[in-house]
């Protein structure tokens, strides 16, 4: 159940449907009608699910505020955890997952050079324009890594001489009591020849609710999932300039922030539990794109960027995750940094052909360290550097 506060000030206990679709009846006669199913349900022309593309209407619509939950409405992909301690989420794109799916945000790849182990439930969708899924083959024009198919997020951009939105929701669990809540907002402006924005989205999960029948054990009592928490907020701005109607130059800087928790399993002895805990998990990037027509058939489009990527794993004493003074404690730091950039020249031969090269570089440097415990020893951070 969700309580949804809507921008009209206005709020209503809402049950989100989810709509299913079925062919008409038939028209063979010899078909028992009474035995048929057919499910009818009003169609929202705004909301678009297609078959490689989910716009915001339909990730609004069906209430889906992280990228795992958003990308399996879409054909062919589908979402999961990765099970074990690390509590993350993972999205397959008609089986290939993360290791041969690419991820970017407009056109930017996330990566993480050491193990490229992506959290796909710690990218938030309230702000975004649209999701693309390109399944199969994936234009190598893109870049480099799309062995199973590309995921990009499309931010939003502003339209009208000034505009602002405003929405949240309030998440209740089956006792209706809090479980969580997401909130939204954006302001913008779009002028002759340019146009900025900015949005701020957040997302809290206080927990989740495990089913009414479930069997306390001694590493969970049932009822509310213990070390289900988790918060996540996204800071996303942009400027551009647009002299004319073919030409555009932007400058955009994104920055999200979370943290999680890894519910314990639920039939391993309490000693061999891993008590692990995520106090940050943090992406930043400043990032231009640019599209030139430098004449009617020829066009140059560039990008340039600065990635960041600052990861905290602590794994503690035991499930009160207040003390590190044993052996199997321990703080584990990530410290990633990107510098890339690419070019791409098309040429219209006609409307139907276009001929196009394209130029790809970036630099990767990952740095992790480790403090043990219980002596609290620090060991020097270890470099790994990557140029494509």
């Amino acid at each position: 159940m969700r309580l949804r506060l809507l921008p009209a000030a206005a709020c209503a206990v809402s049950l989100l449907p989810i709509v299913a679709h079925a062919q008409e009846a038939s028209a063979d006669d010899t078909a028992f009608g009474l035995g048929q199913i057919i499910v009818r349900a009003p169609a929202r022309e705004d909301a678009v699910i297609g078959s490689e593309t989910i716009d915001q209407e339909a990730i609004e619509s069906f209430y889906r505020n992280t990228l795992d939950e958003a990308a399996s409405l879409l054909p062919g992909v589908n979402a999961s955890n990765s099970g074990g301690s690390r509590n993350e989420r993972l999205l397959f794109v008609r089986g290939f997952d993360r290791f041969q799916v690419p991820l970017s945000i407009d056109g930017i790849r996330v990566y993480l050079p050491a193990d490229n182990r992506l959290d796909y439930g710690r990218f938030l969708t309230p702000d975004l324009a649209e999701i693309q899924v390109a399944k199969g083959y994936a234009s190598v024009l893109d870049g480099p890594g799309a062995m199973g198919g590309a995921v990009n997020l499309v931010t939003r951009k502003p339209t009208q001489e000034f505009e602002a939105e405003a929405r949240g929701s309030l998440d209740l669990d089956r006792d209706l009591g809090y479980a969580g809540y997401t909130a939204f907002a954006l302001v913008g402006t779009r002028q002759d020849k340019w146009y900025a924005q900015a949005s701020y989205t957040r997302n809290e999960q206080d927990h989740w609710d495990l089913p009414g029948s479930f069997a306390p054990t001694a590493s969970e009592d049932g009822g509310e999932r213990d070390f289900s928490q988790t918060e996540d907020w996204r800071f996303n701005a942009k400027v551009a300039f647009t002299p004319n109607a073919t030409d555009e130059y932007s400058i955009s800087y994104t920055r999200q922030e979370g943290s999680k928790n890894a519910p314990l399993h639920v039939s391993d002895t309490v000693a061999s539990q891993r008590n692990w805990s995520w106090p940050y998990w943090n992406i930043d990037s400043i990032y231009w794109l640019s599209t030139t027509a430098i004449t009617d058939q020829l066009t140059l489009k560039t990008r340039a960027y600065r990635n960041g990527f600052d990861n905290l794993l602590s794994a503690f004493d035991d499930a009160t995750q207040t003390t590190q003074t044993r052996p199997r404690a321990f703080n584990s730091y990530y410290e990633d940094e990107a510098w890339g950039g690419s070019a791409e020249l098309g040429y219209a031969f006609s409307d139907t052909d276009l001929l196009s090269i394209a130029l790809h570089y970036r630099s990767d440097e990952h740095v992790e360290f480790q403090q043990s415990f219980p002596s609290g020893a620090v060991e020097p951070p270890q470099t790994n550097k990557e140029d494509t």
